[in-house]
């Protein structure tokens, strides 16, 4: 009973310290109530403003993916286009060395109808043998749902270049994009020169520089290291140089000595001498352990080589004096011009495959038993001396030998439109199987050859133009 009454004080007394109406309790819940609404309606912004935001990384995502899938399309359709369009000018290159000056027109106007058919030949074209209407990004993965589309439309042509356009698209689940891409293939691709002798006694075939406006080279050129490709260097005195795994880019190099040049030709990129020059003053001794290859590079040599081994490609090379081969002797793609005799020091065998040799002294050996001479796929060799000593002579593939003046040849083979030529005047015995023709000078001519220049290799940027993106 005293515990009752004691809790009924405390209410009184609470009642008294505290009053309140009914009035303000009713406010008290209506404040809380206001309060959770505006909470929650923060938290709902908040939830839809992070949910709208992910939207659109989403959907910002698929969208650069579907660019993405659609600039790797436009990359293969362009390395495609462009290498149709180069193989058709190798094709008009080979052409052009293989044939009669009066057939070029034909050679070219077949390379032209090829590089106007690219645009039809791509409306069918297939990269991984599926359906046309779908393209896979890379040949392993295999997706109906990420793939490429491409539609070839015609464009204004006209005679000096055949444009075309072809539209990209990108394809992705629930995105597309769209590259329009528009194609200029130039038909100028082979160019007509004026014939040249370049004054330097090479008949037109290399123009190169006097020795006296080369030699000597600037006092303040550094001196060449091995594995250092300056701008410009020199070599000078009598020594042994070895240059293993070098590359030189539009470089020159001058060697003014008697020197023992070692070069390794291994560069992976096939570009060992790219847009460079040597020039050898004095007898020197040139091994090449391994294809020496250039890209628009040259070798001037004003005295004697001797060619322990060689084996070159895509050549260009001037010797004034003789030149002696101790060792093999290939070259293919190339230019070469030798002032004085080709010496075999021992028996081996000089093979040139679509190149343009001329010799203007003797070939021959101590004994001519050890001449040995291929001529394949479009070369041409021309003996400019009096008493030539040949064992064995094999020209095929459209090939030629031009025979100015005397040859002994023991044993000549003409294979596959191989020809070998000689004056009309010729007073000598007749190699069977050559032939006299009362037009030598033109049929031989040097400038016959190198009247006509195919057009430099272009990039897919030299090709393509008004690159733009659509939805």
């Amino acid at each position: 009973m005293k515990f009752k009454l004691h809790l009924v004080a405390l209410s009184k007394e609470r009642n008294r310290m505290f009053p309140f109406s009914k009035d303000e309790k009713g406010y008290t819940l209506l404040l809380t109530l206001l309060l959770i609404v505006i909470i929650i309606s923060l938290l709902t912004t908040f939830l839809f403003a992070s949910v709208t935001q992910q939207k659109q990384i989403e959907q910002t995502d698929k969208s650069f993916e579907a660019s993405s899938v659609a600039e790797m399309g436009a990359e293969k359709i362009r390395t495609i286009i462009l290498t149709k369009y180069e193989d058709i000018k190798s094709e008009l290159r080979v052409c052009v060395n293989t044939s009669k000056p009066e057939e070029v027109v034909e050679c070219t106007e077949t390379a032209i109808s090829k590089v106007r058919a690219i645009k039809d030949s791509m409306s069918s074209y297939s990269l991984d043998g599926s359906s046309p209407k779908k393209y896979s990004v890379l040949p392993q993965v295999t997706s109906d749902n990420v793939f490429y589309q491409y539609q070839v439309k015609p464009f204004n042509s006209n005679s000096t270049v055949e444009q075309f356009k072809i539209e990209v698209v990108g394809v992705i689940p629930s995105n597309q994009k769209v590259i329009n891409l528009t194609f200029n293939l130039p038909l100028a691709i082979l160019e007509e020169k004026e014939p040249d002798d370049g004054g330097n006694n090479s008949g037109g075939l290399i123009d190169f520089p006097l020795e006296s406006s080369i030699f000597p080279p600037p006092a303040s050129l550094p001196k060449c290291s091995g594995k250092l490709a300056l701008p410009q260097c020199k070599l000078d005195g009598n020594q042994k140089f070895t240059w293993d795994d070098f590359r030189l880019d539009r470089s020159t190099i001058y060697i003014d000595g008697s020197l023992d040049f070692k070069l390794n030709g291994k560069n992976k990129e096939n570009e060992d001498l790219k847009d460079s020059t040597i020039y050898i003053r004095n007898h020197s001794d040139l091994y090449l352990s391994n294809p020496l290859t250039l890209k628009n590079g040259k070798i001037f040599v004003y005295d004697i080589v001797d060619f322990t081994f060689f084996s070159g490609l895509n050549l260009e090379m001037y010797i004034e004096q003789n030149a002696n081969i101790v060792n093999h002797f290939d070259a293919t793609n190339s230019k070469i011009v030798v002032g004085g005799n080709v010496t075999i020091i021992d028996k081996k065998t000089i093979t040139i495959t679509n190149t343009k040799m001329l010799i203007k002294g003797n070939l021959e050996a101590d004994n001519h038993k050890n001449v040995f001479v291929k001529v394949d796929r479009g070369s041409t060799l021309y003996l400019q001396g009096a008493q030539n000593n040949i064992e064995q002579l094999i020209v095929y593939n459209n090939s030629k030998v031009c025979i100015d003046n005397h040859a002994k040849i023991d044993n000549l083979s003409i294979q596959t439109g191989g020809k070998v030529f000689l004056p009309a005047t010729y007073s000598g015995t007749v190699p069977n199987g050559a032939t006299k023709i009362s037009n030598y000078n033109e049929e031989c001519s040097l400038n016959s050859r190198n009247d006509y220049e195919v057009s430099p290799v272009l990039t897919e940027d030299d090709i393509t133009s008004d690159v733009t993106y659509g939805n």
